[in-house]
């Protein structure tokens, strides 16, 4: 299910959030996909997290800065389970939120 969709500040690119469930005997995890203004969902994510059983809030912030670079802001507790760096020609980075 898709929660948000950031547009990248030219509108060329977007940030698309999302949940996944995996199952009755597993919780749910949020993952983040840079994609093209028109383009649909991927098979890969390059952030995945989910609340590590209920310790951290599944609280993820997107906020583009320019066209290629975004910042991803999630929950300190939150257990990352993939971050890369660069997607595209976007650079990510990271912040804890509390």
């Amino acid at each position: 299910m898709v929660l948000r969709e950031v547009p990248s500040p030219s509108g060329r690119l977007k940030a698309v959030l999302f949940e996944r469930g995996c199952g009755a005997t597993t919780g749910f995890n949020r993952h983040m996909q840079i994609l093209r203004r028109n383009e649909s969902l991927q098979d890969d994510s390059p952030f995945v997290i989910d609340d590590d059983h209920g310790r951290a809030a599944l609280d993820v912030q997107l906020s583009w800065n320019g066209d290629s670079r975004l910042t991803i802001s999630h929950h300190a507790l939150a257990r990352v389970f993939h971050a890369d760096t660069q997607v595209r020609d976007v650079a990510l980075s990271y912040e804890t939120l509390r």
